[in-house]
Order: C-alpha cells, then structure tokens, then sequence
C-alpha cells in the first residue's frame, strides 16, 4: 500500500496579529532584493537566522491552455509573490541585527536604496500594513475608470508615472509595457544602484495628464486631469504582495 504524499500547508497568518506585530515592535523594515526566483528560499534564510522577514503574496486566476486535460476557457488560481524578488526584512537593532546580517542570507542579492549616502531604505509601518491588507484580501479596491486601460495601453515607451500604493508609493515610476491580460505594468524605479524592474497593476500608477481627448466631464477642474478613485481616497489620475 503507497502512502499518501502530504502536501506541505500553505503559511496561514492571522492578518490582524500580523499588522499588531509590525506596529508595536521596534524593528526596522527594510526592503530585500532577491536573487532570481529566490523570494521563498531569502526568506526561509531570513527567518531562519533569527530575522523577520514577510514575502507578501497574491493569487493569480489563470484559464486553462488548449494543451491542458482540463475543460478549455476554465479557470484556477495560482499564487506568486507579489512583488517579484522583493520582499520586506525586519532589522532588531535591540537584537544586535544589522544590515550585514540580512546580506549575508542566501537569496539575498542586496537592500533597496533611494538615499545619496547608501543607507537602506526605511519602508514606514503605514505602507507595511497596506500590503499586507492587500496581499490578504482584505483591500477592496476602487473600480478603474473607464477608458483608464486604454490610455495606459497607447502610452509611449519611457512615459513617467507616479506610483500611488503600497511600499513604492510616491516613487517615480517609468512605464516600459503593459501586460493586456494580467493587466499590469512593466517599468522600472530609479534608485542609487541602478534601475529596478517592477511590475505593478494598473490601479498603482497615476498618469501625469490624460490626452487632450479626453471626456470634459472628467475634469472638472480643466486642468487636463481625470479623477481616478484609489483605496477610499479621490485623486488625479494622470496608475502592488
């Protein structure tokens, strides 16, 4: 008689305890830069000497090929990290943890940067908790605005986006392609040690100005700026675990 192969459970994380932990501990969020693929395996090191580490993740609905055995044009869901190789690292200087400490953890190619004097980047306890809304369901997202897809799909190669959620808001964003499907953004940040690819969905960017075209009605201030809906709040849009 074969014995059953048992599946290895996914990590269930009690959401609530989870933003508790982040907001009342003293530790320092940090942003990893993985190798490629290597999200789980930076993060199974991280934990494993003694570090916090949280590798938001997101469920994907994907429709079965031609070649499948299942009934065509039905769907699954699959999971994949949310941000691709990156993932968030908690630094307890109580602990005598240091930067060194995250850098030497295999599948750890190195910390985002932003400043001139090469310091990590420090992620705010606010936008952690917004990815972990997100990466668990819990973010309930305005709609995008009609005709919104259409002219992120006509935009030019190089056209500078700001980005609106999660860690990476309030960075500059340069827009390289969109993803029709998934309906997410290929692009990369600037930071002191080059450029980042990031891929992001469509509501995580704001345009600078629509075109010209655009339904009046939409802009009610005349400014050429549409009103676009982002986590409960109105803002222009000119857009994430």
């Amino acid at each position: 008689m074969s014995r059953d192969k048992i599946k290895r459970p996914d990590t269930v994380y009690n959401v609530d305890l989870l933003k508790a932990l982040v907001c009342r501990s003293s530790v320092e969020w940090v942003v990893i830069h993985t190798n490629p693929k290597c999200e789980r395996r930076a993060h199974d090191g991280l934990m494993a000497k003694g570090i916090l580490a949280y590798l938001p993740i997101e469920c994907i609905e994907r429709s079965y090929g031609a070649s499948s055995k299942k009934k065509q044009g039905s769907t699954y869901t699959t999971k994949r990290p949310m941000f691709v190789r990156y993932l968030f690292a908690g630094i307890d200087r109580d602990k005598g943890q240091c930067v060194d400490d995250v850098l030497s953890c295999d599948g750890v190619e190195g910390l985002v940067c932003f400043s001139e004097n090469g310091s990590a980047t420090r992620v705010s306890k606010a936008d952690l908790c917004e990815v972990i809304d997100v990466s668990h369901g819990t973010f309930e997202g305005e709609p995008i605005p009609e005709g919104f897809i259409a002219v992120i799909a006509d935009l030019p190669t190089g056209s500078k986006l700001a980005l609106v959620k999660g860690a990476w808001r309030g960075i500059d964003y340069t827009y390289t392609g969109y993803d029709r499907a998934k309906q997410r953004l290929d692009g990369y940040i600037e930071c002191k040690s080059g450029q980042i690819p990031l891929s992001v969905p469509v509501d995580a960017v704001e345009l600078p100005a629509l075109p010209n075209h655009q339904d009046d009605s939409s802009d009610p201030s005349g400014t050429g700026e549409s009103i676009h809906q982002t986590n409960g709040a109105t803002e222009a849009a000119n857009p994430a675990n």
